[in-house]
């Protein structure tokens, strides 16, 4: 799995705690969470999947790093999705779905270990209650 991460002077707002919280929430109502980790206060991450087909992570870095994250796509498509500014793209064969969310300080990024349509990618960040974690 490939992480981006922060730059060193950036930090979340959001605690460990509270995302692990978020996370295990999430994984209760149906998308089983198979592993998490915290890189300090500059990433939080969780690896969730319903079956063998539907595996998906999130990945929580502070807002000020949505630019940096989205430069590295390939294939980028920039849009509006739900309100959000979100960039749809891929790294090698994966895929991913990056939302800018200012209200609360983070950009969240949704990634896949095989390339998915962005439609796809939409969906899996449709069942996410991505705005309920601060």
């Amino acid at each position: 799995m490939v992480f981006l991460t922060a730059s060193a002077q950036d930090v979340l707002q959001l605690s460990a705690a509270t995302f692990r919280k978020w996370s295990k929430d999430f994984s209760n109502s149906g998308y089983p969470m198979t592993q998490s980790s915290a890189d300090g206060n500059q990433e939080f991450s969780a690896k969730f999947m319903l079956n063998m087909e539907s595996v998906f992570a999130v990945k929580v870095t502070p807002l000020s790093t949505f630019e940096k994250l989205s430069s590295k796509l390939e294939q980028s498509e920039i849009f509006e999705f739900n309100g959000l500014n979100a960039v749809y793209g891929f790294i090698s064969s994966k895929s991913y779905l990056l939302l800018e969310i200012p209200e609360n300080n983070i950009v969240m990024t949704f990634f896949t270990e095989h390339k998915l349509k962005r439609r796809e990618m939409e969906d899996i960040a449709s069942v996410v209650p991505y705005k309920r974690l601060k």
